[in-house]
């Protein structure tokens, strides 16, 4: 049964991410919201690998942790205020990534 439920839920997952991703990034554009360059690039990033993913598991695999990280990493930089506690807020970021690895790669 979870062969069944998998690949529908690993679809959802990364469509989920795109569809989040897509909707910052038109927000941006279309509104006044203030978003830095490398925000704007990290995300178009994580969208591309994405897709990507679905043309080449190992690959996209690869460029969504390598994006979602850096990803991640920016956002811990420019949150730090002094206090452990904000750093933590980025790290949900890896949640869905997890998941989605963690269906490809489980047989």
């Amino acid at each position: 049964m979870f062969k069944k439920i998998k690949a529908p839920l690993t679809i959802f997952l990364a469509g989920f991410l795109v569809t989040y991703h897509s909707v910052k990034l038109y927000g941006q554009f279309v509104s006044e919201q203030s978003m830095d360059a490398i925000d704007v690039v990290f995300r178009l990033i994580i969208v591309l690998s994405l897709l990507l993913l679905a043309l080449n598991r190992r690959l996209g695999l690869a460029a969504m942790w390598l994006s979602i990280g850096g990803f991640v990493i920016y956002q811990m930089t420019n949150t730090y205020d002094s206090s452990l506690m904000s750093l933590t807020p980025p790290l949900k970021g890896f949640i869905i990534p997890t998941a989605i690895t963690w269906l490809l790669t489980r047989k």
